[in-house]
């Protein structure tokens, strides 16, 4: 009896009886339901511990599993080595999470594996869910393979039950103790069992045949056979069973000894790791002779290849049995050499490993393994392709080294007759990650694909619905981890015991956090610094500036898989506010100088489906109105200032340009120029596309039933705090800065991030059904001036200036100093045609102040009391007053006192 890990506990002297199995079948159905909620991001939160724990050799268990299989299988250390770095890559969150996105047949598997979501593919909302309860058979080829198998089966939420083979009955239990230690929230470490019982038990696996979901079977011919026999059609068989590996070379492409010594020295480095024991390592490899090389000088070539692959990689102290089973098949070979055949058998008589066999007979033959290669010399590549047509149901990878030109017909051939993978020499142990295994993509085996067949109207009240606060935190563990580990100024920011809290103390803990600001970024971001990118650094990446009021850009990384998904966001938030395909939509966002809003709108649109009119908010008025006249859009998209300015441009021209929807982001919509664009435009419909800067992405979104500066939160995608003055959380239904952290960027984490703008989180719920809380945007943290004793805000003003029809609503209000003394410059803007005489200038100034006095009752006390030495309104022409140089946005409060 051997000792089994069965749901969490170390099981001494494991019973392998079936009635014990039977109480492990029933204790997997009880399972399903926990790992199947786990969030996706504390599952590879954990298995990125193990990654850390087995790349660290001084990790205790590590240590025990290093002299365990030293003595078990006889590698060498740096094979050992290699196989330990490998388990800790294979359970990395970045490999896993790239598995997930390769693998899975949908788009942010990450995100389905949690919740339905829309589906880009169907139109629909889908969910991937686990097959439930796994049975893996392990094979004892390799001792990777058990934690590959079972890796990927946590991460696709299956229970999972581990048979170990007969060759390793400690490793995977060594591996399931470090989970145990390291998953210190239990979120996988009591939903899987590793146990053994001898093959062949037909009672137990009649149990486990008629029991379980799916069972993944590593293994033999005979293996693989036994488990089709009997399986319950409820069960799935995955089967991953007997293959062999190849590689051709036509010798014709080598020019030089230069040339053939690394072509060896490439297929050395295949045929010597894991002893050839794996299915991707080359039994046999066939040349094509040439005038200056033939076979033999190639054999001589690879022996010595393999016996320098021995410095390196040493390998394994082989058995009395493994050393007789290598005596006979050089025997064998050498015997034919002795009668006059054709083979002859190049190894070292001092060194019992590797050998290199020159045969004559051109078809497939099984080599001893161990680093015992066969080269088998062809006439031509055709002769190679009908020796592995016989076997093509066994076949698993070719390398091939041909012509350049060669490369894509040989390929093509070899995949059509069963190969699975064509790759270069040197390659066989490194399949490209995302790449399928055996043809097949195992965690897609692993899953059932779920659908909500809603579509259109229909689907919106499910949009961006809210998250709860389990997956909430652990989406910002996931944040969390990933900027402590792998971004420079985090690892001094965030402190990892904040990891292992969990619930409300993990959130007191996150609140305790240093925010983010613009210093922190212009000091550890481009162009002068990378601390707040990953180490992944700006290969596949996009840059975008922002500069706000000073103009001076700051500089913001995203992925372009963080792209790709902050659109599809963006894409939900237009379709939430009324964007349909039937929309022929006008983008009016200011295009160029590294700016987000023109080229993520266009993306956004292009996925809502609408026809795309990327006419751009920095084109000339008179080009635009040609643009709206031929083409007639019927919805906007754009920066309130220049939507306002281009209506004063339609209505100066008299043209009757109407819209049915208009979307406005980057700048507040107040009252008047709403009331301005539904006169002018007839729009029925003027919503928010989404709060956002371009720093953390966007942050709210409107739903049909608001308007105004009221949003949802966008929780699926930022997690949003209110802070007062004092960094502390505001008190409820008082306003505070908006604090936010990104949930989906990594390649440039945006942690507590001060946006700058004010809030307040409004209580009770939203008529839209959606849980999603509801907070009303105020306008910028400087958007106050506190002047004469009064705090004015941009709604001081700007009913005041809409009572004056020959006014634009755009206006900007300096507050300045005058001997010593507070004052107020109010700029209004003269709509696009209208000139006025002096006297009918100054006429309006008395009038705009007299209009000020009657809406604002603070302006009217400050006037009236005298505590401000001066308040002047100056009118000017349409479009002068100043803009941010880069953004073109107007700055409606500026403080120029010192």
């Amino acid at each position: 009896m051997t000792d089994a890990y069965i749901f969490g506990d170390i099981i001494k002297n494991f019973e392998p009886h079936h009635s014990n199995f039977s109480d492990v079948i029933a204790r997997s159905h009880e399972k399903r339901k926990k790992i199947a909620s786990a969030p996706i991001g504390d599952i590879l939160e954990v298995l990125d511990s193990v990654s850390r724990a087995w790349a660290d050799r001084e990790y205790s268990i590590r240590k025990i599993a290093w002299e365990y299989l030293k003595q078990q299988t006889g590698y060498s250390d740096e094979m050992l080595e290699m196989g330990f770095q490998t388990i800790s890559y294979i359970c990395s969150k970045r490999f896993l999470t790239m598995r997930l996105k390769s693998e899975l047949n949908c788009d942010y598997a990450f995100e389905k594996l949690d919740a339905l979501a829309f589906d880009k593919k169907s139109g629909g909302m889908l969910k991937v869910n686990p097959l439930g309860s796994v049975l893996h058979v392990s094979a004892s080829n390799v001792f990777i393979s058990a934690v590959d198998s079972l890796v990927s089966g946590f991460i696709t939420k299956n229970v999972n039950l581990l048979k170990l083979s007969r060759a390793d009955l400690l490793f995977p239990v060594l591996f399931a103790k470090s989970i145990k230690e390291l998953d210190r929230a239990s979120v996988i470490s009591d939903t899987f069992s590793v146990f053994y019982y001898k093959g062949g038990d037909e009672k137990t696996e009649k149990l486990f045949k008629e029991s379980v979901d799916a069972v993944v079977v590593w293994g033999g011919a005979e293996t693989v056979s036994a488990w089709r026999r009997g399986t319950s059609i409820k069960a799935k068989i995955i089967e991953y069973g007997p293959k062999m590996s190849f590689s051709f070379a036509d010798l014709n492409t080598v020019k030089s000894v230069c040339e053939l010594e690394n072509l060896c020295d490439r297929m050395a480095h295949d045929i010597s790791m894991w002893e050839q024991a794996a299915c991707s390592s080359p039994q046999n490899v066939y040349v094509v002779e040439s005038r200056e090389r033939g076979a033999e000088e190639f054999a001589k070539f690879l022996f010595y290849a393999l016996k320098r692959k021995e410095s390196s990689l040493p390998p394994k102290e082989l058995s009395l049995d493994e050393q007789i089973e290598i005596l006979k098949f050089r025997e064998k070979h050498y015997s034919d050499y002795i009668s006059g055949g054709r083979n002859k058998v190049f190894y070292d008589p001092d060194s019992m490993p590797c050998s290199a066999v020159l045969s004559g007979d051109d078809q497939c033959e099984p080599s001893v393994l161990f680093r015992n290669i066969i080269v088998k010399p062809v006439k031509d590549i055709g002769v190679f392709y009908a020796a592995i047509e016989k076997i093509g149901f066994y076949l698993q990878a070719v390398s091939v080294a041909v012509d350049v030109s060669e490369i894509l017909s040989v390929s093509e051939k070899l995949l059509s007759l069963g190969v699975s993978r064509v790759l270069p020499p040197g390659k066989h142990g490194e399949p490209l990650t995302g790449a399928p295994h055996d043809a097949k993509y195992f965690l897609d085996s692993l899953v059932r694909y779920t659908a909500l067949e809603l579509e259109g109207a229909s689907q919106v009240p499910l949009l961006l619905s809210d998250v709860s606060e389990t997956r909430k935190i652990s989406l910002l563990k996931n944040i969390l981890s990933g900027a402590y580990h792998d971004v420079k100024y985090y690892n001094g920011v965030i402190t990892p015991a904040i990891l292992e809290l969990h619930g409300e103390a993990f959130l007191e803990a996150f609140r305790m956090l240093p925010t983010l600001g613009k210093k922190e970024i212009y000091a550890n971001c481009l162009p002068d610094s990378t601390d707040i990118i990953s180490d992944e650094g700006l290969k596949g990446a996009h840059i975008f500036a922002s500069g706000g009021s000073t103009g001076e850009a700051k500089f913001s990384i995203y992925s372009n898989d963080e792209l790709e998904y902050v659109t599809d966001v963006l894409a939900d938030i237009y379709r939430v506010a009324g964007i349909r395909p039937e929309h022929r939509a006008a983008n009016l966002f200011i295009a160029g100088g590294l700016w987000t809003s023109f080229i993520v709108a266009n993306m956004a649109l292009e996925k809502v489906g609408v026809t795309n009119l990327s006419i751009g908010g920095n084109t000339d008025f008179a080009t635009m109105l040609k643009f709206f006249k031929k083409l007639r859009p019927n919805a906007i998209v754009g920066l309130p200032s220049i939507i306002l300015k281009f209506a004063e441009y339609c209505e100066k021209e008299n043209d009757d340009i109407k819209v049915e929807i208009i979307l406005y982001g980057g700048e507040h919509m107040r009252s008047p120029a709403r009331a301005y664009l539904k006169k002018i435009f007839g729009a029925g419909e003027i919503v928010s596309a989404g709060y956002a800067a371009v720093d953390c992405g966007p942050v709210g979104f409107q739903c049909g039933g608001m308007n105004g500066a009221d949003h949802h939160i966008l929780s699926n995608y930022q997690h949003v705090e209110f802070i007062d003055k004092d960094g502390n959380p505001a008190k409820p239904g008082t306003a505070g800065e908006i604090v936010v952290t990104n949930l989906n960027r990594s390649r440039m984490p945006v942690i507590r991030f001060r946006t700058g703008d004010m809030g307040v989180l409004r209580e009770g719920g939203c008529a839209c059904g959606r849980s999603n809380p509801v907070f009303e945007l105020l306008g910028r943290c400087d958007d106050i001036l506190i002047a004469g004793g009064a705090n004015l805000t941009p709604r001081d003003f700007e009913d005041a200036i809409a009572r004056t029809e020959e006014l634009s609503p755009i206006f900007q209000v300096v507050a300045c100093t005058r001997g010593g003394f507070d004052a107020i410059e109010v700029f209004a803007e003269l709509k696009e045609g209208v000139e006025l005489s002096s006297k009918k200038i100054s006429e309006l100034k008395i009038k705009i102040i007299e209009d000020f006095k009657r809406v604002s009752f603070k302006i009217k006390t400050m006037l009236e009391s005298n505590w401000i030495k001066s308040f002047e309104v100056f009118i000017l022409p349409a479009g002068k007053i100043e803009r941010a140089g880069r953004t073109g946005k107007v700055i409606n409060m500026k403080d120029m006192r010192g």
